[in-house]
């Protein structure tokens, strides 16, 4: 899992390496503006309901709200 508040970077630099066929971790972009209490609590979520391995490839953008 990587998480940054680089949304824009972060998740095409994701994106081309998927397009290449490389492997790369789940992407979870942070917007800058979330509260740091619900930005923690979105992360447990996604750990907690979230099998090994699962996120690998993707880009999700956080809160889910």
């Amino acid at each position: 899992m990587f998480l940054t508040h680089d949304l824009s970077t972060a998740t095409r630099f994701a994106y081309e390496h998927v397009a290449c066929g490389e492997l790369t971790p789940g992407v979870f972009g942070i917007r800058p503006a979330v509260p740091v209490r619900e930005a923690i609590e979105e992360i447990i979520l996604v750990a907690i309901c979230s099998f090994e391995g699962e996120r690998e490839g993707q880009a999700i953008y956080l809160p889910f709200r």
